[in-house]
């Protein structure tokens, strides 16, 4: 067994989480790394400990597997989202309100009730006759 392998996985120095990233996400961003991390035979073992250094507490070796795969044959379906910056919450102004469209008037509780095609009167004034 070599030795200097487990040493230098150990030692390895991912990049940071960015703070709410998911796992996927970051697999995602720092694939090529850690391709070249796996292909150059570094223990899946000493890359979940770099992982876990990178602030994936949670990471286990299956997980890195799974999330490692899905980086590789999966892309992105979306581009990254960028921080929100109080400038852009402030360029973010609702249109005036001669712009926005009139409300329509509201629905009166007459406009609710079913429309009735069938005026049921009951059975007591059926005449047989008419049926016959």
């Amino acid at each position: 067994m070599d030795d200097s392998r487990h040493i230098q996985s150990t030692s390895l120095n991912l990049p940071r989480r960015i703070q709410d990233q998911s796992l996927l996400g970051y697999m995602r961003q720092h694939v090529d790394l850690l391709d070249a991390l796996v292909a150059s035979g570094i223990k899946l073992d000493g890359l979940v400990l770099a992982m876990k250094a990178a602030g994936f507490i949670d990471c286990r070796p299956g997980v890195f597997e799974n999330a490692l795969h899905r980086a590789r044959h999966h892309p992105k379906r979306r581009p990254a989202r960028t921080p929100v910056t109080p400038d852009a919450i402030a360029r973010a102004t609702p249109p005036p309100p001669a712009a926005m469209p009139a409300r329509p008037p509201p629905i009166t509780p007459e406009q609710l009730r079913k429309t009735s095609r069938f005026n049921y009167e009951g059975t007591m004034n059926l005449d047989i006759k008419n049926y016959i």
